[in-house]
């Protein structure tokens, strides 16, 4: 991503790590809001889940997991990938 100089100093990236959320059923997880999400990775099935189509809800307080993927399973690590800009 090309950033125009001038309108952001600088641009962090940070991880949220929602293990603690995922019991096998929930699919909506609490995040940070004010964030951009840039990847959403587990340890179940799949790794790595596609924008859009696996989960939506960037730029919000909610990440959801589509009907393509199933819930997390309690145990397994689920975390996003995100920037924030300062």
């Amino acid at each position: 991503m090309e950033l125009n100089p001038g309108t952001i100093d600088e641009v962090q990236a940070y991880y949220y790590d929602l293990t603690d959320q995922c019991n096998g059923v929930l699919k909506e997880f609490t995040v940070p809001s004010n964030r951009r999400i840039i990847g959403v990775f587990g340890t179940q099935f799949p790794i790595i889940f596609r924008p859009e189509v696996d989960w939506t809800g960037s730029g919000t307080t909610t990440l959801t997991l589509t009907d393509e993927v199933g819930a997390p399973q309690s145990g397994q690590t689920l975390y996003i990938l995100y920037v924030q800009y300062v």
